[in-house]
């Protein structure tokens, strides 16, 4: 079953559905924001990761979380002050990838699968949106 919750907006003829899931027992929190970049009221915020070289050490296998940093790094052509859409989805690839530790869930490897081709968040919620 899709579900959502459905947004009203200042036109009438559009609305905002912000779709839901089963989530099949799983439940991610996001906790540190120390690396987000935001653009909020004219001011945006951000940290120069360039300056953080420990962030693209160290082995793919063995830290995936530092090989997303390199992606990054990658996709933003070392220009973290520049909104990069992808790599919103190299993060929610990420959390898939912590989330299907030890499950068998097919749909989420499915769903892992096609959003590894995503070009923004807006993106991968509508692939989601479409595969489940």
């Amino acid at each position: 079953d899709r579900t959502g919750r459905v947004y009203p907006t200042s036109n009438a003829a559009t609305r905002i559905i912000i779709p839901t899931f089963r989530s099949h027992g799983i439940l991610a929190t996001i906790i540190d924001f120390t690396f987000s970049r935001i653009e909020a009221d004219g001011c945006l915020n951000f940290v120069d990761l360039e300056q953080e070289e420990w962030l693209f050490q160290g082995g793919a296998k063995a830290d995936r979380q530092m090989q997303v940093y390199r992606d990054m790094r990658g996709a933003c052509r070392k220009n973290w002050a520049k909104f990069s859409p992808r790599t919103n989805v190299l993060w929610i690839v990420y959390l898939l990838d912590k989330m299907l530790i030890g499950k068998r869930s097919l749909k989420l490897r499915k769903l892992r699968s096609l959003l590894s081709s995503a070009k923004s968040a807006t993106d991968a919620l509508a692939i989601a949106f479409r595969s489940l």
